[in-house]
C-alpha cells in the first residue's frame, strides 16, 4: 500500500470513528423531545446524518482525487496553485 493511500485510509478511519461521539452529541443536544405545542418537530439525528453525509462526500471526492493525482507533490502543487490565485 502506498503512503498516500495509507494516509487517506487513516484519515477516513479517524472520521469514521469520530461519528460515535457525534452520535452521542446529537442525542444529547436534540434528543429532548417535543414540548406541549400542538405541533412537535423531531430533529433527532439531524447533526449525525449531516455529519455522515459530509464524510461520505469527502471520502468519495478525496478518493477520486487520489486516483486522478497519484503523486502527492503534484496534487499539492495543483491544489495550491488553484487555491492561491
Amino acid at each position: 500500500m502506498k503512503s498516500v493511500w495509507r494516509k487517506h485510509l487513516t484519515i477516513c478511519l479517524f472520521l469514521g470513528l469520530l461519528a460515535i461521539p457525534v452520535y452521542f452529541l446529537d442525542r444529547a443536544l436534540l434528543g429532548g423531545g417535543g414540548g406541549g405545542n400542538w405541533i412537535t418537530l423531531d430533529f433527532r439525528g439531524l447533526i449525525f446524518w449531516t455529519y455522515i453525509t459530509l464524510v461520505a462526500i469527502h471520502v468519495t471526492v478525496s478518493s477520486i482525487a487520489i486516483l486522478i493525482f497519484p503523486s502527492q507533490e503534484r496534487c499539492g502543487f495543483i491544489w495550491a496553485r488553484w487555491f492561491f490565485r
